[in-house]
């Protein structure tokens, strides 16, 4: 009973004792790391869903712990050579026995405009060697194999580097590492999804101005500078977190009300 089904959601089950999780605070675990991440991309930036690939802590340990050959295949559907940001819930669970392990959550996001791996760690530098392995093993699939992505430029041709974010902000307590993954998925999210959106009305105000409605749309190149990335993280606070605790909490009910009435008409 206490660990009942709370909601199934696209490729995630909540249950009881993951929802529990956010009322502690808690440390939080891969499953509502991953109905976050779905959560994002069905809910919040639904417009993004072919532009950002959103990795939870199962299918990292999965990457982290399989060799080159078997990564190719197990992730070529996600096709992630052509996403314009790639994110990684990362894990410091040494122990190739249990996916479940590990005490420390960082995110590291591949931010394809920069040809760049961006480590961001609320308690830097736990993770480091963690995510300069997971940017090794990601970056065969992350890199464009053909050139020809609407996406992806000449950087693609070059190794990947490597960033320490030393903006990132750092959490106050032992329990809120999984909530800045959170929090910084969201930012990242959010600013691609304005400079999308910024986008696309400068090419609809330049095409009423030519009248010309056949002029293709052109790919979305959003990159960060190192200012913009510090001036979006730094909207990430002790307290911020905590009130996305109690906004997922909301969320979470609003689906499982959204699920019943669905139930109900079927």
């Amino acid at each position: 009973m206490s660990d009942r089904r709370i909601l199934s959601y696209h490729d995630v089950v909540l249950r009881h004792g993951d929802v529990e999780l956010l009322r502690g605070p808690l440390w939080l675990n891969d499953q509502i790391i991953a109905f976050f991440f779905e959560y994002l991309t069905h809910e919040l930036h639904p417009s993004l869903c072919s532009k950002v690939a959103l990795m939870p802590g199962a299918t990292t340990f999965l990457l982290l712990n399989s060799d080159p050959a078997e990564s190719a295949m197990i992730f070529e559907a996600l096709q992630l050579h052509e996403k314009e940001l790639v994110l990684f819930a990362v894990n410091d669970n040494p122990d190739v026995e249990w996916a479940a392990g590990g005490a420390h959550w960082s995110c590291l996001a591949y931010h394809r405009a920069s040809n760049s791996f961006h480590h961001y760690d609320s308690s830097a530098p736990h993770n480091r060697k963690v995510a300069r392995s997971l940017a090794g093993a990601a970056t065969p699939l992350v890199r464009s194999t053909s050139g020809s992505s609407g996406s992806s430029s000449s950087n693609d041709a070059l190794f990947p580097s490597f960033v320490e974010v030393a903006a990132m902000p750092q959490q106050q307590n032992s329990n809120d590492c999984g909530m800045y993954v959170l929090a910084v998925a969201r930012a990242l999210c959010d600013s691609l999804a304005n400079a999308q959106q910024q986008q696309q009305q400068q090419q609809q105000q330049q095409q009423e101005q030519q009248q010309d409605e056949s002029a293709s749309a052109q790919p979305c190149c959003w990159q960060l500078s190192e200012e913009q990335e510090a001036a979006l993280l730094h909207g990430i606070t002790p307290a911020s977190v905590a009130e996305m605790r109690d906004e997922l909490l909301a969320a979470i009910s609003s689906l499982v009300k959204r699920a019943a009435a669905a139930a109900d008409l079927n």
